[in-house]
Order: structure tokens, then C-alpha cells, then sequence
């Protein structure tokens, strides 16, 4: 299903913007992690001995350090590999490492596909942990998922003169609800999820639309999103996490016109270097 929405986006103007949804447009990345990724975890696996520790050892992987923003399935093998060192035994982390390192769509979707029966009781409690999730993010009021001050501001502009691709590892239609919420869909030719493969793969479909690399920008909060965009040869612009407004003022005010102009080289180098120091604080 992801493949058919990524062959259906038009290219209609010379510019591409790929725009990250969760900690860049929406102010829901804690949220999501403290109540619905977090608590799927510790209750899948049985951790509540070792809440306290573990919801420290969460929190570092995904909202404060240079892993930020990883892929949800990931961040569970990062999670359990150090679960299983420091506190208790998971059984069967080998397959789950190398799923996570083998280039696979990581997703729910991939994961049923092959059947209940074909996935060992590990990669079942994996699919279980990720579909709980979904469904507690989907209790989290809409209203409590605002965008950044600054964001629509930023999509508004942005969409005046590039194709506004959304490009998430989240659930889609959680991700349609969302925007839809703060009318924020019109700015967008398209919204990608988890099941339209990684950030990269994307990327990399949507310039097969005919976009030159250096007139596409991925604007993202977390160095995954600054990856993907390097491996495609296309500029990226960081969100600073706490700094939000900011960011998007900024890439309203100067990145936008460096875009444009040929120069955004310097600016996105020194955005990079604030988005390090930020997190390395």
C-alpha cells in the first residue's frame, strides 16, 4: 500500500521539501514515547521491577540523544539488548537484531505479513508491542498533538514553492488524522509512513519524480532524518529540539531563500552545528 501512495505522487514544481512530522511539525514526541511507546514496553515484557531505570534508558534513546527520532523498532532492539545486560534475560534478541539490521521494511505491516505462525514468540511480542502502541497513540487526544509554533507558517511558505512531501516513520493514518486535525494537509502533495519503507527509500522514490538533488530539503529534529537525506545527495535542515520556533523561523526568514539561491551549503552546516550542541548539552 505504501509503494502505491509514493508511485502516485506528481511532481508540479521545481522544488521538493521532505518534512518529518513527530518533534518537527507536531509537538508529539514525548508524548508518544511517555504514553504509548514506553508503557507498551514495560507491560509487553514484564519490566515493572525496573520502570524507573528502563524509562531512563527510553527516554535517552529517543528524545535526548543522537539517536533521536530512530525507528521505533530500532529503538525496541537497542532497548532489550541493554534490558537483557543490565536487568533481566530476553530470549530470542537474535532474530530481532538482525531484522532491524538486515534493510527490511521495518513495520507492523511487514511483520503480519508473514503470518503469525512464521514469527517466533519474540517477533510476536514485537508486533503485539508495536500494535498496543498504535492504538494508545490513537487514544491521545488530537488535541494535545498541536504543531510548533512557526511550523504552518513554514508549510505555508514552503509549499509556495516546492512539493511538500510528509516523510515519517509513524503510523499513516495516524499521521492523516493529525495533520488533518491543524488543517495542514492542503500544504501537502503527500504523507508517508512506516509502510512506505524507510526515510531513505523514500527520499529516493520521490527524486525519481525528476527533482534535482540540491533543489530538494529534508527538514527533520533528528539525525536519522539527516542521514537519509545525505545518502540521496539532498540538503537537510535540522529542528532543534526546544528550540522549535526558532528553527522554523529561521528557515522562513534565511534557509528557504539559501534554498533558492544556491546557497544553502553554509546555512545548513551551521544549523547542524547548533542541532549538535543542542544535544550534546
Amino acid at each position: 500500500m505504501g509503494a502505491a501512495f509514493l508511485s502516485a505522487f506528481e511532481r508540479k514544481q521545481e522544488y521538493l521539501l521532505c518534512v518529518d512530522s513527530d518533534g518537527t511539525v507536531l509537538d508529539t514526541m514525548a508524548s508518544k514515547q511517555l504514553c504509548a511507546l514506553l508503557p507498551c514496553l514495560i507491560a509487553e515484557w514484564g519490566l515493572e521491577p525496573w520502570e524507573p531505570e528502563i524509562r531512563s534508558l527510553w527516554l535517552d534513546i529517543n528524545l535526548n540523544s543522537m539517536t533521536r527520532g530512530i525507528v521505533r523498532f530500532k529503538a525496541l532492539a537497542m532497548a532489550l539488548n541493554e534490558i537483557d545486560r543490565r536487568f533481566t534475560p530476553i530470549t530470542g534478541l537474535a532474530e530481532l537484531n538482525n531484522w532491524v539490521e538486515s534493510g527490511s521494511v521495518l513495520s507492523g505491516d511487514s511483520l503480519r505479513e508473514r503470518g503469525e505462525e512464521a514469527l517466533s514468540p519474540l517477533m510476536r511480542k514485537v508486533l503485539r508491542w508495536s500494535e498496543g502502541a498504535n492504538r494508545a497513540i490513537a487514544q491521545i487526544p488530537l488535541s494535545e498533538k498541536r504543531p510548533f509554533s512557526g511550523a504552518r507558517e513554514g508549510l505555508m511558505r514552503g509549499s509556495s514553492f516546492a512539493d511538500v512531501a510528509v516523510i515519517s516513520t509513524a503510523n499513516r493514518e495516524a499521521l492523516t488524522a493529525e495533520w488533518g486535525e491543524y488543517d495542514l494537509l492542503p500544504f501537502a502533495n503527500g504523507v508517508f509512513g512506516q509502510d512506505s519503507g524507510s526515510k531513505q527509500d523514500c527520499i529516493a522514490a520521490l527524486l525519481q519524480k525528476g527533482y534535482e538533488p540540491k533543489r530538494a530539503l529534508m527538514v527533520g529534529d533528528a539525525p536519522a532524518d539527516r542521514e537519509a537525506a545525505l545518502a540521496n545527495g539532498i540538503w537537510f535542515c535540522p529542528i532543534l529540539p526546544g528550540q522549535e520556533k526558532e528553527s522554523w523561523e529561521s528557515l522562513c526568514t534565511e534557509g528557504f531563500d539559501a534554498l533558492k539561491n544556491g546557497r544553502f551549503a553554509p546555512y545548513g552546516e551551521e544549523r547542524w552545528r547548533l542541532y549538535v550542541q543542542q544535544l550534546s548539552k
